[in-house]
């Protein structure tokens, strides 16, 4: 015979109905003062934030400076400093690069989507395009018989939530 273990609960337990709607106000109250705490970590963030910004501004300002001003040198000096073969200058300090960003495709704001894959269609480019397939969940979920006799595809159900829901604080005014 196995043993069965469960955690001991030190949960309070009310004793009736009116007890239980105690414990729910009780509930809401401490989810007010939770959104009250949470809003004043945000605002102190928010402050922190700030500040930190406003004294890293000139740290900021003061690199993004250098780095102009090292990337005029360089360009103006690139063959020499680069004898036409690299794209990478070492400095005794570190290194300077140009670097190719990769190609990436752009579609205007004159197309709309379908408007485009239409006209790539008409125009006998279909390897310009991609049809995707995917799993429709939905349709499954609204037809389950879609799925009878394959493996490891079944419609299933996370089991049951207990949830309790107290009243706005409005409504705990209301309640009482």
């Amino acid at each position: 015979m196995t043993k069965t273990k469960s955690k001991a609960s030190n949960a309070p337990v009310p004793k009736d109905r009116n007890e239980a709607s105690d414990f729910i106000a009780e509930i809401g109250s401490i989810d007010l003062a939770i959104v009250r705490l949470d809003a004043d970590l945000k605002e102190e963030l928010a402050a922190i934030k700030a500040r930190v910004e406003a004294r890293a501004l000139p740290l900021v300002t003061r690199k993004s400076a250098l780095v102009k001003g090292i990337q005029i040198y360089c360009e103006a000096n690139r063959a020499t400093l680069t004898d036409g073969k690299s794209k990478t200058i070492s400095f005794a300090a570190g290194k300077a690069s140009w670097r190719l960003r990769p190609p990436s495709v752009s579609i205007g704001k004159i197309w709309k989507l379908d408007d485009l894959v239409k006209r790539l269609l008409e125009l006998r480019r279909r390897k310009a395009l991609r049809h995707k397939f995917e799993i429709n969940k939905e349709a499954i979920l609204a037809n389950p018989a879609l799925i009878d006799g394959i493996d490891g595809v079944k419609v299933k159900s996370e089991g049951e939530d207990f949830i309790v829901e107290p009243f706005t604080p409005e409504g705990l005014e209301a309640a009482q």
